[in-house]
């Protein structure tokens, strides 16, 4: 059956006026984010590519415009923005990079080139997860000793302008510890003295003998963990010294570097180990009876490393 429904429509009330569907915004009135991605353009702008405060404030940027799309686009194993590598970002050779920088893997060469260890004592050095363990200790009997232990890891970097300055800056976390002890005949006068210290700085290669050799007109960065002295004889606890946590420019050391040339930009930990023993008259005595149970340690972790570069001649 057909039924007129405009039959059955009520009346429109007088005065009444047809009345349009508000504006949609208009591209000119100021959105509720846009205050804060204008700021992030900023700081993405403001710092060198490939530096940390770049890639962090691309990274926020990232999260703040994509935040409605994550949730419905994102896969675990897919991300929706890849972003390549940072070129002057490094980790440990072995590490998981999703740890670090989630979307793509880095390429062999933004890995821990290199490690080692020197001296005296039980060192340890993994560029694998970026470990480092040194360890100096005095004979038990033979007192006199004049040395270090080293423990060291390292990034090749061969730059590609003629004379630049490479920041390096670590991501240092490391603990110390030390002992004194001594008891040796009465007669011997003993001096001891124990530091821990982690060097920034870095090595260049001889292309004729194919090892690393001092840099040229460089000093090395040199953090310092302990500094213990003690003369005469007795003994002390195990001291643990507070962590050590410093990153960024507050670690770094300054490199000059030059195009054609391999550098290994590394971090070492070193602890230095002095005793000396002498007679009355301050002559050097070897110890043929005695107790000498000092010693000193660093052990700690290089988790990442980042390089700033300032281009002085094309």
């Amino acid at each position: 059956m057909f039924v007129n429904r405009s039959k059955r429509r009520k009346a429109r009330p007088s005065g009444y006026k047809e009345r349009t569907p508000p504006s949609v915004p208009s591209p000119f009135e100021p959105k509720a984010r846009e205050g804060r991605v204008l700021k992030l353009i900023e700081r993405i702008k403001t710092h060198a590519p490939d530096t940390r405060d770049h890639m962090s404030a691309i990274e926020d940027y990232r999260l703040l415009t994509l935040k409605d799309l994550i949730s419905a686009t994102i896969q675990p194993d897919r991300p929706f923005l890849r972003l390549e590598w940072p070129a002057f970002y490094y980790i440990p050779s072995d590490a998981d990079y999703k740890q670090y920088y989630p979307w793509k893997p880095p390429p062999a060469a933004n890995r821990y080139a290199r490690d080692w260890t020197n001296g005296i004592g039980a060192s340890t050095a993994k560029k694998g997860d970026g470990s480092l363990f040194a360890w100096a200790m005095s004979p038990t009997i033979k007192g006199a000793i004049d040395g270090a232990a080293e423990a060291g890891l390292g990034i090749l970097f061969t730059p590609k302008h003629t004379l630049s300055r490479v920041r390096v800056e670590p991501d240092l976390a490391f603990t110390g510890r030390h002992k004194w002890g001594v008891d040796a005949d009465p007669v011997v006068s003993v001096s001891t003295r124990v530091i821990g210290t982690i060097f920034v700085g870095g090595f260049e290669l001889n292309p004729v003998t194919g090892g690393f050799e001092a840099v040229p007109n460089f000093i090395w960065r040199r953090h310092l963990i302990f500094d213990v002295s003690n003369n005469g004889q007795g003994a002390s606890a195990i001291v643990l010294t507070p962590p050590f946590q410093v990153s960024g420019a507050q670690a770094s050391a300054d490199v000059l570097v030059q195009a054609g040339h391999t550098y290994l930009l590394s971090i070492v930990a070193q602890v230095a180990l002095r005793i000396t023993t002498t007679d009355s008259a301050g002559r050097p005595v070897q110890v043929r009876n005695g107790n000498f149970d000092t010693w000193g340690s660093l052990s700690g972790f290089v988790r990442e490393i980042w390089l700033d570069e300032t281009v002085y001649i094309q």
